[in-house]
């Protein structure tokens, strides 16, 4: 699960995506990012509509990241610290300070259309790859069931030849049988009629960790007894996610994340902030960006699949 990971130390800031560092505000260190998938060199004139229709999904997906990043660049979430004035307990809440942008929500329809139409546009290939012309209802077949898969939905596909046809149903294109397949075809229903909303944070975890009384970390590395000296820092441990821990979803602003007995020892507490799919949606609380990236990944490969073995 890809996390958007905010430090509250002091010592500068920086955002990871799956364990890859994109931002820091220390000098020196650049941006990072990853390819959706290495997909093997394909000839373009092959299954060229569907090709298309994928890469502009990954532009799409790109474009997602990049306004994600900037987003997250700006500082949008807090972590505070407060003290219960009742129980003397630490309280630590999420400061929201700016709402998503809005235009995510069409960028992440742009991209649900693309593959789904990816796989409409592959079976009409595969129809006229067999010398057939796709009909009308040719397309990509997915169901709610596998009884209506089978007595229904399979019409979709007549026309591709015998091997087509197996591999498609090799797939389980139902729900239930092919997790990637049922959350596209259910997110591009969803987007035309009722927009893909995320909502401003979700799936947020906690990971907390308390410094060592009277050890130190030198900057050589070594450690020190009794105090810092020159430059030195504490020693931490514990470093995890703490009992008490709250899973908040979604997130609202000054919402309660932990909270902890005094221990009189120095607390250190991370907060991470994923962006999610809105309550009530095929996929709610899972993260926008990684569940995208997957049924691209899964699309992608299901055409490479096709050329290479099909066709």
């Amino acid at each position: 699960m890809p996390m958007f990971i905010q430090n509250t130390n002091s010592e500068g800031s920086a955002i990871y995506i799956d364990g890859k560092l994109v931002h820091s505000s220390k000098p020196g260190l650049l941006p990072m990012s990853e390819k959706i998938w290495n997909a093997p060199t394909l000839d373009p004139t092959v299954l060229a509509g569907p090709k298309l229709k994928i890469e502009r999904a990954k532009h799409h997906i790109s474009e997602l990241e990049a306004s994600l990043i900037a987003f997250h660049e700006r500082g949008p979430y807090e972590l505070i610290h407060e003290t219960d004035a009742k129980t003397g307990e630490n309280v630590y809440c999420v400061l929201v300070k700016e709402a998503l942008p809005c235009g995510l929500p069409t960028i992440i329809g742009d991209v649900v259309h693309n593959l789904r139409g990816a796989l409409d546009l592959l079976v009409c290939d595969l129809v006229r790859a067999a010398k057939k012309q796709p009909r009308r209802g040719s397309g990509f077949p997915v169901s709610g069931t596998r009884k209506h898969f089978k007595t229904n939905s399979i019409r979709k596909i007549d026309g591709v030849s015998a091997k087509a046809r197996r591999f498609i149903e090799r797939l389980k294109p139902y729900k239930g049988g092919n997790t990637p397949l049922w959350i596209l075809h259910e997110l591009d229903v969803l987007d035309k009629h009722s927009g893909i909303i995320p909502v401003a944070a979700a799936h947020l975890a906690v990971t907390a960790r308390w410094a060592i009384p009277g050890m130190f970390a030198a900057p050589d590395g070594s450690l020190r007894i009794g105090g810092p000296g020159p430059d030195g820092q504490p020693m931490w441990t514990g470093l995890g996610v703490p009992e008490g821990a709250r899973l908040v979803f979604p997130l609202k602003n000054k919402s309660e994340i932990y909270r902890s007995i005094p221990s009189g020892v120095d607390e250190d507490v991370q907060a991470e902030i994923v962006v999610a799919f809105g309550k009530s949606q095929i996929t709610e609380g899972e993260p926008v960006l990684e569940t995208l990236r997957q049924i691209a990944v899964f699309v992608e490969r299901t055409l490479t699949i096709c050329e290479q073995r099909i066709i």
